[in-house]
């Protein structure tokens, strides 16, 4: 067994990153991938080739020639799943569209992966650079609110956040088709494109609430929105934005002068463990720390400008009063040793690593997040795989291998030989021309918070399934992160509030597993002890059942000192080197992106996972734990760069003003703001003659050429050449300018031109503008637009009604405190 998808075939047309990112994905789970390259050098090269096409056939072909476009079509023939991402109208003008495809083997899963979607006319001709998606995308402009308030946007990043967004919805919505097709025989054909992604992977950063109240935001945001308001320059220096940072949400140097990351805010029980960890918790207490209740309104707090220790954010008296002494406190040990007092109890923090330090770490190989690749080239370190089966484990990874392009030309004229008959995927039960929902049927209960792991829960829901999220009747963690986070995390569900560590409570969990088929957490083994929840006991007394356990750390040997380490989305990017790269160097380490990066991007990778357990189970019948972390998941975002050759290792390019990569990969400054250029070198000549330059490609040579230049002048004179510019926006921008308001849920989507839904109805009883959900758009399924959340135990009292509970026994189980309707009045405390 080469793992669980063992006799799945993909022909991967892929290039850059998304297309062969999906079938690198699934070559991991044991697909046979024959990925095609296009003549001359690959488009991507270096530690990215080697992991792109690790366990992949590669062949040379030319589609514009007869000879290989004949082999072409016998490998289409072959397929179960056909990847491309070039843009709109490419593949159907070589003959390989979808409908092309579809009258050669007509139950192929087609996956198109384009830059801008199919279906608007203003985005779809853009050359889909990674910059180019980025800028026009918001990417460059919600990375980071430190540069925001520094004057520093756009900031560049190199991380193809776009690319890694939509190979995650493209590799998910695969494996709900074919998974499907098991029972219908249907094929189909599914666009994500990368700019819908990565507004969607970006979402958190973009949501709007009318009137929200000033209570959720950070004391970098409200200044933010006070220098706005007044027109104040943009203009602060780092020190003074690093003394608006949460005492429980930023770097502290430590003895060996190795910034440890502290992120323990918004939980009733973190901060405290930190303190105490610290040596501080007596004095704070003593001082007077406020200990407000979150969920109450905070015009009933104490205190001048009333705050919460337990709730997101400190007021500045407390953070000034907090932030020196815990400096202090970290300046008496080394941060391994800071680890281990916060490990035992229970706090969050982490030393922070630089790529280089985490590649060669004993725990990133102990754990499998890291594995040893052979190619031409030697062994290689690379990410492992990104999401992993307990029972159905992914490739052994000693046989790990990366194929040079063309390498296999001749094993792949052997299979080009032998597929001379489509497959055959047609169950008895008659075929129809659409399917329903990927999910219908399919009951999810969901015992997860914050971000990552919801996501798939809501993904879930927007597929058809019905999915039911737990929530404690005792919240323990504060209305920002839970209810402002949960307004799109926990779309589509119900919302019920338990206490499942009592008798009742586990006996009404377990009674409702008896029909579930997935089963939804994110916490560390030993929280799951505390649950009194064993996952063996689970899969024996519900063999059929799914779970997806999503940790921080964890990796596929459920080995080492990090495995049950607690941790959120910014310490992956401490542990993995993504904040050093972001900041540019490890005393300058800075967290990238405000919001979820990598949060929200596990979770949909937590849903391929998922969908990878449901498919092995419509084979053997029977249900197991697939897993994922936070880690496995900050390694992909560093593509381009993770990797270790045994050679000192090129961190890449990052740090403060970085504004590209050379000449024709930069930001640039016209008359109407800043756009993106981008190009590869040999575009070059297009790009000189028509700005009439000469010699070498230079930044400063470019910059000039486009002073006082308009974005439409500009855009008018580079059409029809190689060189692709646009506008550098951002999530408001695109939220103000494609938005469409109360669209019901249902199957209904807004026009391809608009991306964002305002709800003037919403639930929370003030609008709401989102992204729409339409990163994943198939033909022959259904999509829905999932229902707004709930308030936080709206659902109780249905959910147990329809398990057969009575109205007595419900209102004794309330006032027996094992049940709950709210956790405050309003949905969202003032």
């Amino acid at each position: 067994m080469n793992g669980p998808l063992d006799g799945l075939k993909v022909l991967d047309f892929g290039h850059c990153y998304a297309g062969p990112a999906v079938a690198m994905a699934l070559s991991d789970q044991g697909a046979e991938v024959i990925h095609i390259d296009r003549p001359g050098a690959p488009v991507v090269s270096g530690p990215a080739d080697k992991t792109l096409n690790r366990n992949k056939r590669r062949i040379t072909l030319n589609l514009k020639e007869d000879e290989d476009r004949a082999m072409a079509r016998s490998l289409v023939v072959w397929a179960d799943v056909i990847i491309e991402n070039f843009r709109p109208g490419v593949m159907d003008r070589l003959g390989y569209g979808y409908a092309d495809c579809k009258r050669m083997n007509p139950a192929a899963i087609y996956l198109s992966l384009p830059g801008f979607p199919s279906d608007n006319a203003r985005l779809r001709g853009l050359r889909a650079f990674e910059g180019i998606v980025m800028a026009a995308g918001g990417g460059f402009m919600d990375l980071s609110i430190n540069r925001t308030l520094a004057g520093e946007n756009p900031t560049f990043t190199p991380i193809p956040l776009a690319s890694c967004y939509a190979a995650a919805y493209g590799a998910a919505a695969v494996m709900l088709a074919v998974s499907r097709r098991e029972k219908d025989g249907l094929g189909d054909h599914i666009e994500v494109d990368l700019y819908s992604s990565l507004l969607e992977g970006m979402a958190y950063s973009s949501y709007h609430v009318v009137d929200e109240p000033t209570r959720y935001q950070s004391l970098r945001e409200r200044e933010l929105v006070q220098r706005r308001a007044s027109n104040d320059a943009l203009n602060m220096d780092y020190a003074a934005i690093l003394s608006l940072q949460d005492p429980f949400f930023r770097t502290y140097l430590c003895k060996d002068d190795r910034p440890f990351y502290v992120v323990s805010l918004s939980h009733r029980a973190h901060p405290e463990r930190v303190l105490k960890v610290l040596g501080l918790w007596n004095e704070a207490h003593a001082a007077g720390i406020p200990l407000n209740d979150p969920y109450t309104p905070s015009s009933g707090w104490s205190g001048e400008d009333p705050c919460s220790l337990y709730a997101q954010p400190l007021n500045r008296q407390w953070s000034d009063w907090l932030t020196p002494r815990m400096a202090a406190r970290f300046a008496t040990k080394t941060a391994v040793e800071w680890e281990a007092e916060f490990e035992n109890a229970g706090a969050v923090g982490l030393a922070v690593r630089s790529m280089s330090e985490w590649l060669r770490s004993p725990y990133a190989e102990e754990s499998g997040l890291v594995v040893n690749v052979k190619s031409d080239a030697g062994t290689t370190r690379q990410m492992g795989p990104l999401v992993w089966l307990e029972r159905d484990h992914p490739r052994n990874p000693e046989d790990l291998c990366s194929s040079a392009q063309g390498a296999d030309r001749e094993t792949v004229l052997a299979i080009a030989a032998r597929a001379d008959t489509p497959i055959q995927k047609q169950p008895g039960a008659a075929r129809s021309a659409t399917r329903p929902y990927w999910a219908a049927g399919m009951k999810v209960v969901d015992l997860c918070n914050v971000i990552a792991g919801p996501t798939i829960g809501a993904m879930l829901a927007r597929f058809g399934a019905d999915v039911t999220n737990i929530q404690p009747v005792r919240p323990g963690i504060d209305p920002w992160m839970n209810i402002v986070f949960g307004l799109r995390a926990h779309t589509g569900k119900r919302s019920m509030l338990m206490d499942i560590r009592t008798e009742q409570g586990k006996a009404i969990l377990m009674k409702m597993l008896e029909d579930t088929d997935v089963l939804t957490l994110n916490m560390t083994g030993s929280q799951l002890c505390s649950l009194g929840l064993d996952l063996d006991d689970l899969q024996k007394r519900f063999p059929r059942l799914v779970i997806f356990a999503l940790d921080a750390f964890g990796g596929p040997t459920r080995q080492g000192a990090y495995v049950n380490y607690r941790g959120y989305d910014e310490l992956g990017q401490a542990m993995t080197g993504v904040m050093v790269r972001f900041g540019g160097g490890l005393h300058d380490a800075e967290l990238h992106a405000q919001v979820g990066a990598i949060d929200a991007l596990t979770g949909v990778w937590a849903l391929f996972g998922t969908a990878l357990a449901l498919y092995r189970r419509s084979q053997t019948g029977r249900g197991q734990v697939a897993r994922s972390s936070l880690t496995a998941i900050a390694q992909f975002i560093q593509l381009p760069f993770f990797a270790d050759h045994g050679d000192p290792i090129d961190e890449g390019p990052g740090g403060r003003g970085l504004l590209g990569t050379g000449p024709l990969n930069h930001c640039y400054e016209v008359v109407d703001g800043m756009v993106f250029l981008a190009g590869l070198p040999e575009n070059w000549p297009a790009l000189s003659g028509a700005l009439a330059l000469r010699g070498e490609a230079e930044v400063e040579k470019i910059a000039k050429a486009l002073q006082g230049q308009s974005y439409a002048a500009l855009a008018a004179r580079l059409s029809g050449t190689t060189v692709e510019i646009t506008l550098i926006r951002s999530g408001a921008e695109i939220r103000c300018e494609d938005l469409v308001s109360d669209i019901s849920p249902g199957d209904a989507f807004p026009p391809a031109s608009k991306r964002f839904i305002r709800e003037t109805d919403h639930p929370l009883g003030r609008p709401v503008t989102q992204v729409a959900p339409s990163a994943i758009r198939t033909c022959m399924s259904r999509v829905r637009r999932p229902t707004p959340a709930e308030k936080f135990g709206h659902s109780t009292r249905s959910v147990l009604k329809e398990y057969g509970y009575s109205t007595e026994v419900i209102e004794t189980l309330a006032a027996d405190g094992i049940i709950s309707d709210k956790w405050s009045e309003a949905y969202l405390p003032d």
